[in-house]
């Protein structure tokens, strides 16, 4: 499930994607254009700070490597 993605241009809009799901449950959301990734139920609170991360840097437009837990959507 882990596709690659590459990093968008800098946002300044508030609702382009840069959200994730946390679910016990990732097949659910598989298809989804709503966030970039999804990270899978259970998880450690650094594993959740790592995707947090992740995301911000994805939306600045500053890729940074994909945590190993988190699945890249679309």
């Amino acid at each position: 499930m882990a596709l690659k993605r590459k990093p968008k241009k800098p946002c300044n809009d508030v609702n382009q994607d840069a959200g994730i799901f946390a679910t016990g449950n990732p097949e659910t959301v598989k298809n989804s254009v709503s966030a970039i990734g999804v990270l899978p139920k259970p998880y450690s609170a650094a594993e959740l700070a790592q995707a947090i991360r992740y995301a911000s840097a994805y939306r600045a437009g500053h890729p940074l490597p994909r945590p190993g837990n988190l699945h890249l959507l679309g």
